[in-house]
């Protein structure tokens, strides 16, 4: 597809999106947030779906298959949000994050397009917990459900992690329970927006019936 017309359509779900925040959240207020940054996240989530929710998804980000989101996502996180800090420029952090039960594994097609659609390196996450990289996963653990979401998870512990053009993917090794998934969400938020936002998810925000959380953050200092 023309790149064009890809940016034409992503523009009028930007739109779209600023009239319903405008209408429902912004009103006699400033209003500051990135509609790319929800676009790129249903892309990835369309990407890990199929029937009924992938219609959907791809019915309200107007395009007909999935092809077309992560093309336009590639050039994207590739040639605009290539962090110019170490050259002395300004500074810009794009992440997204997903939590899922670590009873699932991801389908390897899904890791495929994580790995050449959004230029993800799969590598071990440094953080407080211990993970394990998504290619150390045997042939007889892989996904083991039609979906790469699961229908009944509970737990918050697989994690993708864009910054910038670079990724890890990751799956935890033990369980956490919905207060230790709250705090790891908002530490990786405070992270990623260098301490400036600490409490993403507030207190009771995740509890047994969680199935799914998709974090994002994005950070921009220009001097």
């Amino acid at each position: 597809m023309d790149i064009r017309e890809s940016i034409s359509k992503q523009t009028d779900v930007s739109i779209l999106l600023a009239k319903h925040v405008v209408s429902t959240k912004a009103q006699d207020a400033n209003l500051v947030f990135s509609p790319l940054s929800i676009h790129v996240v249903l892309g990835l989530n369309a990407s890990g779906s199929k029937g009924p929710t992938l219609d959907q998804l791809l019915s309200f980000l107007k395009v007909k298959v999935t092809e077309e989101i992560n093309s336009l996502s590639s050039q994207l996180v590739t040639l605009v949000f290539a962090d110019g800090g170490s050259l002395g420029g300004p500074r810009l952090s794009f992440a997204n994050s997903v939590w899922v039960d670590q009873s699932l594994n991801f389908k390897p097609s899904f890791k495929e397009t994580v790995d050449n659609a959004y230029k993800a390196a799969a590598s071990h996450c440094e953080e407080a917990f211990c993970w394990t990289c998504i290619n150390n996963v045997s042939p007889n653990d892989e996904a083991r459900c039609e979906d790469c979401w699961p229908n009944g998870c509970c737990s918050l512990i697989h994690c993708i992690k864009r910054r910038a053009s670079k990724a890890k993917v990751g799956i935890a090794q033990a369980e956490l329970p919905a207060v230790e998934a709250t705090k790891e969400v908002n530490l990786w938020a405070e992270k990623e927006t260098s301490g400036l936002i600490k409490e993403i998810l507030l207190s009771g925000s995740v509890d047994g019936s969680t199935r799914l959380i998709f974090a994002n953050a994005v950070y921009f200092k220009g001097a």
